[in-house]
């Protein structure tokens, strides 16, 4: 969806794109949370003291304030309005915050 928003893949309709990917977000999100917690219960103590699951736990409440931010910024955008410069920025900063998602996680097992 973000990439979409910054202008990448103009060739797909916006918002049948936005509508699917944001389903299947959602079912992935909660899949994820899942399968998170069965995880986490195990070592629970141990990874709620870990530095890289602390930072993975913080950028996952930042995508959701910038997703919260970029859905009362935005509104109902038509399919051949542009995006503001401000929605723009939000989308590329969940790009980064979605790796960096990934990347604390990866370095869960090592700190």
């Amino acid at each position: 969806m973000d990439m979409r928003i910054l202008g990448l893949a103009g060739f797909v309709e916006r918002q049948p794109l936005i509508r699917l990917m944001r389903e299947i977000a959602i079912a992935a999100f909660s899949l994820a949370v899942l399968t998170g917690i069965a995880l986490f219960s195990i070592r629970a103590q141990q990874y709620a003291t870990n530095p890289a699951f602390q930072v993975k736990m913080m950028l996952i409440v930042v995508a959701g304030l910038n997703f919260w931010a970029f859905s009362h910024l935005t509104g109902k955008t038509g399919e051949h309005e542009a995006y503001s410069p401000a929605a723009r920025l939000l989308a590329g900063l969940s790009v980064f915050i979605w790796v960096g998602v990934l990347v604390a996680g990866r370095f869960i097992g090592f700190i």
